[in-house]
C-alpha cells in the first residue's frame, strides 16, 4: 500500500476528501453512542508542536486515546528538530518508533520535508501556509448544520479576513468540494495570486466559484456560512497598529449584523487630508477622504476604520456623501450622532 500523508486537501480528491469526511462523521456518531471503535489499538502518534497549541494538542492526544492509540507530546527544546540532527535523522528515528506523524511547524517547508523523510504517514496540524486538518471539520460542520433543502455543491462560504493560513486551506477545500467561496478583506490583505489560481482551477473542475472583494456588506448578504480569522500572525506583531486600522471595524463579525450603512455628509475642504464633518452638539467627526475625491461625489470608504468623535466644525463647508460602514456594537449616543448625520442633505 502506497504510502500517503496528509499536508494539504490539494493532494486529494473530491471523492477522497467526501470519504474523509464521511468516516469523521461516523467516528463522531459512534462517540455520541459511546461506542467508538478501537480503530488504533496499540499504535503511537508522535506529535510534535514547534508552538503552543490547545484545539490542535487536545483534539489529536484525546482522539487517539479514544480510538484505542496513544500519542507523544514533543514540544520545542524536548527534541532535536533540525537542530542538533537533522530532519532526516528525526523523520527516520520517528518512524522507527511511532506509527504516525503530526507535526506543527511555524514553516511549511519544515512538515513537507519531515514527510518527504519519514517512512509512516505525516499528519499537517498547521503551518504558515495551512491548516488541513481543521478545515475538514468545518466542512463537517457545515454539512450537519445546511440550510434546508441545500446540497454540500449549493453552500455559499464567506471568509471575513486576512489571507491567513486558515485561509487557504477554506477557500481551497470549499472550491474542490464544488462550494461558493468569498473572502472579504482589504486589497492588500486579499489571497494571493497563487491560492486564487489553485482555487479558479478547482472551480473548473468541481462546479464550485470563487469571489474576492473588499466588500464585506455584500460578502454576506447571501452566504449560509461566515467565517473569520486572527487579523495578525505569528512574526507579524509589528505590523499589528497597521493591521489593526484596516480591518476595524469594518471587517469584524460579531455575531450580530455585520455592519449598517449610512450616509453621512464630509466636509471637503481639504481634500486628500483629514478633515471634519459637522455633527450635532458643535462636534466633529474626522476622517480621510481621497485626493481624487469632489463635492458631490458618492464614495465608498471601505477598510479604514470608524472615524473618532473630534472638535468643532465650521459652517458653510462643502460636502460629499459617504457611505460608511458602522458597526452595530456601537454605543447608542455614537450610533445617534451618524444616523442624525444621514438625515443631514448633501452640500456643495
Amino acid at each position: 500500500m502506497k504510502l500517503r500523508h496528509f499536508i494539504d486537501t490539494q493532494d486529494f480528491t473530491k471523492c477522497e476528501l467526501l470519504d474523509i469526511i464521511e468516516l469523521t462523521r461516523k467516528i463522531k456518531e459512534a462517540d455520541r453512542q459511546g461506542c467508538t471503535p478501537k480503530l488504533l489499538e496499540g499504535a503511537s502518534l508522535a506529535m510534535i508542536f514547534e508552538e503552543p497549541s490547545t484545539r490542535t494538542r487536545v483534539s489529536f492526544e484525546v482522539a487517539m486515546s479514544e480510538l484505542g492509540g496513544h500519542a507523544l507530546y514533543l514540544k520545542p527544546g524536548e527534541i532535536h528538530l533540525g537542530v542538533r540532527e537533522s530532519m532526516y535523522d528525526t523523520a527516520k528515528v520517528l518512524s522507527r518508533m511511532c506509527d504516525a506523524i503530526e507535526a506543527r511547524t511555524l514553516k511549511h517547508s519544515t512538515i513537507t520535508e519531515l514527510a518527504q523523510h519519514a517512512d509512516v504517514p505525516v499528519i499537517n496540524g498547521l503551518t504558515d501556509y495551512n491548516h488541513p486538518t481543521q478545515v475538514v471539520c468545518d466542512v463537517l460542520t457545515m454539512m450537519e448544520h445546511m440550510p434546508a433543502g441545500k446540497q454540500l455543491e449549493g453552500l455559499k462560504v464567506t471568509f471575513i479576513g486576512d489571507a491567513t493560513n486558515v485561509l487557504s486551506s477554506l477557500m481551497l477545500i470549499c472550491t474542490r468540494l464544488g462550494m461558493h467561496f468569498t473572502q472579504a478583506a482589504p486589497g492588500k490583505y486579499q489571497a494571493p495570486g497563487e491560492w486564487v489560481r489553485w482555487a479558479e482551477e478547482n472551480c473548473r473542475e468541481s462546479g464550485g466559484s470563487l469571489t474576492i472583494t473588499d466588500d464585506p456588506v455584500a460578502a454576506v448578504r447571501e452566504a449560509d456560512f461566515i467565517y473569520t480569522d486572527l487579523w495578525w500572525w505569528v512574526g507579524q506583531e509589528d505590523q499589528i497598529p497597521e493591521r489593526r486600522a484596516a480591518f476595524m471595524p469594518v471587517y469584524q463579525v460579531n455575531g450580530r449584523d455585520l455592519t449598517t450603512r449610512v450616509t453621512v455628509p464630509v466636509s471637503t475642504a481639504v481634500l486628500g487630508g483629514e478633515v471634519g464633518v459637522v455633527t450635532l452638539g458643535g462636534k466633529t467627526v474626522r476622517m480621510k477622504v481621497p485626493e481624487t475625491s469632489q463635492p458631490g461625489l458618492k464614495l465608498r470608504l471601505r477598510g479604514m476604520g470608524l472615524p473618532a468623535l473630534g472638535e468643532k466644525g465650521t459652517a458653510g463647508d462643502l460636502y460629499v456623501v459617504v457611505d460608511v460602514a458602522l458597526p452595530r456594537s456601537l454605543n447608542d449616543d455614537t450610533r445617534r450622532i451618524y444616523e442624525e448625520l444621514a438625515k443631514v442633505d448633501a452640500k456643495g
